[in-house]
């Protein structure tokens, strides 16, 4: 099937929308998930100053742990449907946007490019400079939070059953 320039821009305004709704969903779904683990981690803390062991404290960071985990399996699949909208938005604008005079992506094919210049042999290749997505960042936030939430589960249990 030939596509026009206009039904090509049609369909870059779809997928542009669809790219739009889901970034957002997925940042509006990671802040929620911030609030939900501040809310395990406070409570938390809230309940082992006191002076009572309790068992209740003890699952609030397994519930942590759980959390991230389903946090970061919508996550996945938020990805997932970003980035097929950008795989449809980069074939477009492909048809759409001629590369530069050094046949390099040009700088109005805004994917192509964001990719050429993070993997360009030109970049600092320092630990201070190490390109990290938003997928590896949520992505160490979920571990850690995962990971913290089961060690202080553990340890909280271990110490009620040791000191009992």
């Amino acid at each position: 099937m030939k596509l026009n320039k206009n039904d090509l821009l049609k369909y870059r305004e779809y997928h542009w929308d669809y790219f739009s709704l889901h970034a957002i969903q997925r940042l509006k779904t990671f802040n929620f998930y911030i609030v939900v683990s501040t809310i395990f981690i406070s409570a938390f803390i809230n309940i082992i100053k006191g002076d009572e062991k309790s068992i209740i404290a003890g699952i609030l960071p397994f519930l942590l742990s759980f959390t991230s985990y389903i946090f970061w399996k919508l996550d996945i699949r938020t990805k997932n449907m970003i980035k097929n909208a950008e795989s449809a938005i980069k074939y477009i604008d492909d048809k759409l946007i001629p590369k530069d005079e050094e046949d390099n992506p040009n700088v109005l094919n805004i994917f192509r490019y964001d990719d050429f210049i993070i993997n360009s042999p030109k970049k600092k290749k320092s630990i201070l400079h190490i390109h990290l997505s938003y997928s590896k960042c949520f992505n160490l936030i979920f571990m850690s939070f995962g990971i913290l939430g089961f060690l202080a589960g553990t340890l909280y249990l271990l110490d009620i059953l040791i000191y009992k």
